[in-house]
């Protein structure tokens, strides 16, 4: 499934432009953060969805279902229709680009799902 977001996220999808961010990392609470430029790339039809946000290093942020502080991806839905993400897939390999398989799981229009990689569904 995922592997840990820290050592291989570096792409940060936006539909139908080029942008470009940058991701927050601090590996302790009170350490200092520090800002590492993401690659941008260019989506040409990635439909309603878009990553919205991300954490990698997740040391206090929101925790999982479990209590555990995985880390985590923010999921936009652009469209003014509520849209399933079932048959989207995530992925921190590009060479196995149907890694982890979203289930049947709907966003409402305009709204956010997070999603933790925990390795669990």
């Amino acid at each position: 499934m995922l592997r840990n977001l820290k050592s291989k996220f570096s792409v940060l999808w936006r539909p139908r432009r080029e942008k470009s961010a940058v991701a927050a990392s601090a590996r302790r609470p009170a350490a200092r953060r520090s800002f590492e430029p993401l690659e941008p790339r260019l989506v040409l039809d990635a439909g309603p969805f878009a990553i919205s946000e991300f954490m990698a290093i997740n040391d206090s942020g929101p925790s999982d279902r479990d209590g555990e502080f995985s880390d985590w991806i923010e999921i936009h839905n652009s469209s003014a229709v509520p849209e399933s993400i079932e048959g989207w897939y995530l992925t921190d390999d590009a060479d196995d680009p149907d890694q982890w398989r979203f289930p049947n799981v709907t966003i409402a229009a305009g709204g956010y799902q997070v999603v933790f990689a925990s390795q669990r569904t």
